[in-house]
């Protein structure tokens, strides 16, 4: 697909940006640390989208690089918290910011990314008018609070045993679906599409995010360790909640429930692999997995909906791929 070599290609830039963003030398384990988050690797999805819908809508791409990046550092920032809140030791097939850091270290350089983040925004006074600036500003704002608020909404999801599928999906929508859709509607808010056109792009990213998510939890269970790049079956041991899940716990016995349950509410150190094994068993007898990537196709299927809206057709074309990459997706 065409898609893949343009993110291919805006990979690349964004890799090359994101290393002169963290040069300094001082105060060791921390600009190392925030430099060491980024050579472990990552999609770099969220800024090559963004430049994407800019070059597509013919805008400047360098008018969106500092936007672009600074979505990156928000992303990898609260991935740094997201590990130490979930105890996760791997990512990417590499130890953990805080495993190699340490978590006080861990807490420091995933704080210090969010502010850089925002130091690097303000290079777009070099590019943009102030008041783009300004609106640029609430909006990463906004994507990394609604970050926050699905993070938290997880973490109470861990000590209920009735979450429905409605309420995880409004968690997704706010820990994934924003920051994407934040990424494609700033993309075309810098390339000065219009504000129908900046609204659906944002709405088609936040489904598009969604399933995104969906399929995450998905290959957390079924994926290659070696494409997924962390531990499978951790989600089962961190307890969380998930659309397979949800769906398993509604369909199982009793007594299959009951024992579900109680795993998922042990810490993740006192999880066996046997245990891990036996919900995968039960998640299976009921066919969870194949629902939730149904419903992930579901919501990419309501996200190219969206796009009937889009009269640039080289947009629509864009995201239609883009769709499909998404759902076909190994890590």
């Amino acid at each position: 697909m065409q898609i893949e070599i343009e993110l291919e290609n805006f990979t690349s830039l964004v890799n090359e940006e994101i290393r002169k963003l963290f040069t300094a030398k001082e105060f060791p384990n921390f600009y190392d640390g925030m430099t060491y988050t980024f050579q472990t690797g990552g999609k770099r999805l969220r800024p090559a989208l963004c430049l994407i819908i800019c070059k597509t809508l013919g805008g400047d791409i360098k008018n969106a690089l500092p936007f672009a990046i600074s979505l990156e550092v928000i992303h990898n920032a609260t991935l740094v918290h997201d590990d130490i809140e979930d105890g996760d030791e791997e990512r990417r097939n590499f130890p953990t910011v805080w495993k190699k850091y340490g978590i006080a270290h861990g807490v420091n350089i995933g704080d210090g990314m969010f502010f850089k983040a925002y130091e690097n925004l303000f290079k777009s006074k070099n590019y943009l008018p102030p008041e783009k600036i300004i609106k640029l500003s609430e909006m990463l704002t906004s994507a990394t609070l609604r970050i926050m608020e699905g993070q938290s909404m997880e973490f109470n999801f861990r000590k209920r045993d009735d979450v429905t599928a409605e309420e995880y999906l409004e968690m997704v929508s706010r820990k994934t679906g924003f920051l994407l859709g934040t990424a494609l509607w700033g993309g075309a808010f810098i390339a000065d599409a219009s504000e129908e056109t900046c609204n659906l792009t944002l709405a088609y990213g936040k489904k598009i995010g969604s399933a995104f998510q969906i399929r995450d939890d998905i290959l957390n269970l079924i994926g290659e360790k070696e494409k997924y790049g962390k531990e499978i079956g951790g989600d089962i041991k961190e307890g969380k909640r998930t659309l397979i899940i949800i769906h398993c716990l509604s369909k199982c016995n009793a007594s299959e429930r009951e024992k579900i349950l109680g795993i998922l509410k042990k810490s993740r150190e006192n999880v066996a692999d046997e245990e891990v094994e036996f919900v995968m068993k039960i998640i299976k007898k009921y066919d969870s997995i194949d629902f939730a990537q149904q419903y992930a196709e579901k919501l990419i299927g309501e996200a190219k909906e969206l796009l009937k809206n889009i009269g640039n057709i080289e947009l629509k074309k864009t995201l239609e791929e883009f769709s499909n990459f998404m759902i076909e997706r190994e890590r």
